[in-house]
């Protein structure tokens, strides 16, 4: 008897102890947007997320014994590619490997050239990409047993966190790049970083903040809710356009147009005969902005004339990066190595003041780290992800549903920065992707019995 009392406490404990996993979202949103370069903040975030993860050790495991077995073997995979490449291999294996004839003449003119070695080309830096996947995997873990009112509570922390990140960029944008930048070593005079190193990635975490407000619980009939919220909605797309991230607008849209389905189809659905006063509204609404953007030296039109700028070296970079994805293939170089192994194959001619550090295309980066491992693995993620946003459609609850297909639209969101950035490469974004996958499987039909 005392036996069974205490499974359905343990039960309660899993589902009530969210506070860590918040924590953890709060100190991620607001301290890891730095990437590789600041590892001071990132073992800070990493840090929350062992903690969390030992104070919800339950959750943690409950995760492993009752999810789908493809988000298991999903998570698992992403943090056994890296691991893999690090275990020792004797020479007459990691000697064979492609690419690998400069380690080994390195290791000859070091005097030891038999000496085991890992595939990694740089052990360090494949080490660093594990760690970093703490974080999301610990926020998927622990998410897993919390209640559906606790995750929309978390979702609608990426939104205070997009608007405080604009808080803090409205300084950084005032003072010309002379203030309140938390990482001053790539100054833009005018650009809103928030709380991030890199404006692109800005400028995504403040589309996905858009498209929570977009997709959270709606209620039509509460005037002064909804209209805080499209205020709230405008704000962050003002915000977006500050970034200067032509990916980022262009993504903008996307939940500007989930947002504009709900309202105003919800608004057709219940108000027969005034289709004709919602349309005008919005195209009010739409000539306004319009009006806004063509204001001559305003900071929109400056953001949106970065789209007429055709010279980038991305075009440069790739060219180069495929020739080094050959070299490597079909194994990879180690996850993390793509700034050593690269400057060796740059040509001269497209080198510049600054080098190249990212592909700008994680796909491609993603097949010089982890050849054809990486790209399957990547795969079976998208075609996942896009499963479960199609079976969420049989999902009863409209409002969950749309939770499921929000989600599901910030994950496309940033699988399509990651074509021309380096999108999950610092753990804010890392953390929101796997915050975004959580609600995904929760509040789809895979979930839906949680």
């Amino acid at each position: 008897m005392h036996l069974r009392q205490l499974v359905p406490n343990a039960e309660a404990k899993s589902r009530s102890n969210k506070w860590p996993l918040f924590a953890l979202i709060l100190i991620a949103g607001i301290w890891g947007g730095g990437g590789v370069a600041y590892g001071l903040s990132n073992f800070f975030v990493q840090l929350a997320a062992l903690i969390a993860l030992a104070l919800g050790r339950s959750q943690f495991f409950a995760f492993w014994r009752e999810a789908p077995l493809p988000a298991k073997a999903l998570v698992f995979s992403a943090a056994a590619l890296p691991a893999m490449q690090l275990i020792p291999l004797p020479p007459g294996i990691w000697h064979s490997f492609p690419g690998r004839d400069m380690a080994v003449e390195a290791r000859i003119l070091a005097g030891n050239p038999a000496g085991w070695f890992a595939l990694s080309l740089d052990p360090s830096r494949t080490l660093t990409a594990l760690l970093a996947l703490i974080g999301p995997v610990a926020v998927i873990a622990l998410g897993w047993k919390l209640e559906k009112r606790a995750l929309i509570m978390l979702a609608w922390m990426i939104v205070a966190l997009g608007a405080l990140s604009f808080a803090i960029g409205v300084p950084q944008v005032l003072s010309q790049g002379q203030t309140g930048l938390f990482y001053p070593e790539n100054p833009m005079p005018g650009v809103l970083f928030g709380t991030f190193a890199n404006r692109n990635s800005a400028g995504l975490f403040l589309a996905l903040a858009m498209v929570m407000l977009a997709c959270l619980p709606l209620d039509l009939h509460r005037k002064p809710l909804l209209t805080a919220r499209i205020a709230l909605f405008a704000l962050l797309l003002f915000a977006v356009l500050l970034t200067r991230s032509r990916s980022a607008i262009v993504l903008a849209l996307i939940p500007s147009l989930m947002l504009g389905w709900r309202v105003i189809g919800g608004f057709y659905r219940r108000v027969n005969g005034k289709k004709a006063l919602l349309t005008a509204g919005a195209a009010g609404v739409a000539l306004a902005a319009l009006l806004a953007i063509s204001i001559p030296g305003s900071r929109l039109e400056t953001s949106l004339n970065r789209f007429a700028q055709t010279a980038d070296t991305r075009a440069f970079i790739w060219d180069d990066a495929l020739f080094t994805a050959g070299k490597y293939w079909p194994l990879g170089s180690g996850m993390g190595t793509f700034d050593e192994v690269f400057q060796i194959d740059q040509s001269l001619e497209n080198t510049g003041i600054r080098k190249a550090g990212r592909a700008h295309n994680d796909y491609l980066e993603m097949g010089i780290e982890a050849g054809l491992l990486g790209l399957i693995l990547l795969t079976a993620w998208a075609i996942y992800i896009a499963w479960l946003a199609f079976k969420a459609r049989a999902v009863a609850e409209l409002q969950h549903r749309w939770i499921a297909w929000g989600s599901g639209a910030g994950l496309a969101m940033i699988g399509f920065q990651s074509i021309l950035d380096y999108t999950l490469r610092n753990m804010t974004m890392l953390c929101a992707a796997g915050l975004l996958f959580l609600l995904l499987l929760r509040f789809s039909a895979a979930g839906e019995e949680q």
